[in-house]
């Protein structure tokens, strides 16, 4: 490989795993794409609420720990 890059004049910087420039250039990112999902769902929920002047809601519970209940039992 060492050879090939060197044939096709290819420079090579190698990173480690921790490399605080590359780490925070990561979290940068991902704060950006983080807070981009945020403003555009909010954006899609406010045209939905506008266009069908309807409230979005979840129309289920969110299961609790615990014993499930069998089908047969109910």
């Amino acid at each position: 490989m060492k050879k090939l890059n060197e044939m096709s004049e290819i420079e090579m910087k190698l990173s480690t795993a921790f490399y605080s420039q590359t780490d925070r250039q990561k979290k940068r990112i991902n704060q950006e794409l983080e807070q981009y999902s945020r403003i555009y769902t909010a954006i899609k929920s406010l045209l939905f609420k506008v266009n069908y002047r309807l409230e979005l809601r979840m129309d289920f519970e969110i299961k609790k720990k615990g014993k499930n209940v069998k089908a047969k039992d109910i």
